[in-house]
């Protein structure tokens, strides 16, 4: 976090990690990580790329917005899930998800932010699903679903039953 309490992209990362949760679903992809704990799922899912600085030091390059790009999506195939409603949300962060720092330095870097341009950095960091969804898992106990990936975000995906 920064001194005024904004989320860093970081941090986004760290708790989508600490979603991880009870016993760890095995995966094929060097880029998922998932865990089960009893009826909740939940699935880390990134795209890392290095960037080309041109022989530009890190302080220079990223002191200017650095646009991601596509990424190829990623299927996810979960089986044995229990038969029924599931609450699915899709959570991102990266550039301009979850991003303040895109924003401050759209702002021209102010060494102190005023109250206005503090709100509206927070604004950008509550962390709302991209998206939100009842999904319906039958007697076979699967679902598909494919994850649009950019490069350098993280998503965090979870499933958990809906209470009757």
């Amino acid at each position: 976090m920064t001194r005024d309490g904004l989320r860093k992209t970081t941090w986004f990362a760290y708790k989508y990690l600490n979603a991880l949760r009870g016993n760890e679903i095995p995966s094929a992809d060097d880029k998922v990580l998932a865990a089960v704990d009893g009826d909740k799922t939940a699935v880390v899912a990134w795209d890392w790329q290095h960037p080309d600085q041109k022989s530009v030091s890190n302080g220079v390059f990223f002191a200017k917005p650095v646009p991601n790009g596509p990424a190829p999506a990623i299927k996810l195939a979960l089986r044995n899930l229990k038969p029924g409603a599931y609450r699915l949300e899709l959570r991102r962060a990266g550039y301009k998800a979850n991003d303040a720092y895109t924003a401050y330095l759209e702002m021209g870097s102010p060494i102190n932010l005023d109250a206005a341009q503090l709100a509206k950095l927070q604004s950008l960091t509550r962390d709302l699903p991209e998206v939100k969804r009842t999904v319906n898992i039958g007697k076979d106990g699967l679902m598909n679903f494919t994850m649009p990936m950019r490069s350098n975000d993280i998503t965090l995906l979870t499933l958990d039953p809906v209470k009757r």
